[in-house]
């Protein structure tokens, strides 16, 4: 289609059904304003051409299929229910064009990845789109609405890269996102420590949606990668639970106390592998007694079924924390009785949750930790099952694909941990390293 006919019909769809017409999205999205249509030129590239303002109706329709899709989508995939989630999703596709056509593009890849179609294809203009982002993206973003533009829109194409392809691609393009994370902290002056890091604590309860959740997402990625997170974080800076649910626990079930722990232990294991002294046993053991005192928060007006589905969710979490501070942090291996202790409770925990329910990809954490450490066939197989039924639109809560991870338990369990035999943290990095390529 010839760029200069774009959007000439109300239709959105009829114009953005395929990934060549998509591919164009860039060159007339304007990436600098708020929420108001202007033609621009993407890059110093004289050979695009200026394109015409947007069609209103085109622009009104794409939010329209945004809200009604995402908010049904986010309300049976989010943790704990939020009411007026079709308040937020307006903000937020008002805010910026970036986060329009961003959502908008993730809609459409995953109605195909939704329908079992392949959809690789989509892959070489989303990557094109995020190139351009992360040429042409000023310096600064407009903050007014509360929303990061360039940060959000990243993360957005990030996780849509992995449902399309796999979890190392989708992590490269979210590699590309510190820098605008590093831009958007300066910010907030509240987040720096003494030493030029980032207070962990106070990233994840930061006011500023993107800076929670890019946080959020490079522990959990240093985690389940056995790599270094992105970001220098200090995580000494006190953190005092003020009873308040963040909304990261809103979307993924995982409370902020365990998270700080989990960023501990990756700032543990990073300070070991550059050669510096293992931890003192004091440290692991404050550690140890704030895991062991958190208490799940219960929501007993969303009915039993749900109160025990989320208990669940919650404690698992409590019991993978313990296995990842043991391994990592201890240096104990698989056999330790700590270890098998936790392994047997994500084991009774997750068996209680039916296989294909909407929450089941709050569980992939808990059982990918809890399959690297089982020892006996019938946890190992009840692992694989939970894991296997996650599908590829479940990456869009996590940025990582569960189907992924099951070559790589494969291999540790053929390899290392074979007949049972007890493992090692860096067993499981290993495996992950032979069969789950990151780029360095």
């Amino acid at each position: 289609m010839p760029l200069k006919y774009l959007c000439t019909s109300s239709k959105v769809d009829d114009h953005f059904a395929s990934p060549e017409d998509l591919s164009q999205i860039p060159n007339w999205a304007n990436l600098n304003s708020i929420g108001k249509p202007q033609a621009v030129i993407i890059g110093t590239s004289t050979s695009i051409p200026r394109v015409p303002q947007l069609d209103a109706v085109a622009i009104n329709d794409a939010k329209s299929l945004i809200i009604s899709q995402f908010g049904g989508i986010a309300q049976r995939m989010l943790f704990r229910r939020v009411s007026h989630i079709e308040d937020g999703l307006t903000l937020r596709i008002n805010s910026s064009n970036i986060l329009l056509w961003t959502m908008y593009l993730k809609f459409k890849v995953l109605q195909v990845v939704s329908t079992g179609s392949n959809a690789q294809h989509y892959l070489s203009w989303i990557i094109r789109f995020s190139k351009q982002l992360l040429d042409c993206s000023p310096p600064t973003q407009p903050l007014s609405s509360g929303w990061n533009a360039e940060l959000a829109g990243l993360e957005d194409l990030a996780f849509t890269v992995c449902m399309i392809a796999d979890t190392s691609t989708g992590y490269s393009l979210f590699k590309m996102c510190a820098p605008a994370f590093l831009r958007s902290a300066t910010r907030f002056p509240e987040l720096w420590s003494e030493n030029s890091a980032i207070a962990i604590p106070k990233a994840i309860q930061c006011r500023d949606h993107e800076i929670r959740h890019f946080a959020f997402h490079d522990t959990v990625f240093a985690l389940a990668l056995g790599i270094l997170p992105l970001i220098n974080y200090d995580t000494t800076t006190p953190w005092v639970d003020e009873g308040k649910e963040c909304g990261l626990e809103f979307v993924y079930g995982v409370p902020v106390g365990l998270i700080l722990q989990i960023a501990k232990v990756n700032s543990s294991r990073a300070t070991q592998l550059i050669g510096r002294a293992a931890p003192h046993q004091d440290e692991w053991r404050e550690i140890e007694s704030h895991i062991r005192r958190w208490n799940p928060s219960i929501d007993r007006t969303e009915g039993p079924s749900n109160t025990i589905v989320k208990f669940v969710v919650q404690e698992c979490w409590r019991q993978t924390t313990l296995i990842y501070l043991y391994m990592c942090m201890c240096k104990v291996d698989s056999a330790d009785p700590r270890v098998e202790s936790a392994v047997r409770q994500v084991i009774q925990l997750a068996s209680i949750m039916e296989t294909f329910h909407p929450l089941k990809s709050h569980l992939f954490i808990p059982c990918l930790v809890a399959g690297v450490a089982a020892r006996h066939e019938r946890h190992r197989a009840l692992i694989c099952n939970k894991i296997s039924a996650l599908s590829n639109s479940d990456a869009l809560a996590l940025g990582v694909r569960g189907a992924d991870f099951i070559p790589v338990l494969d291999h540790l369990w053929h390899s290392a941990a074979s007949s049972g035999k007890p493992v090692t943290w860096e067993d499981y990095v290993q495996s992950r390293c032979a069969v789950l390529l990151i780029a360095s």
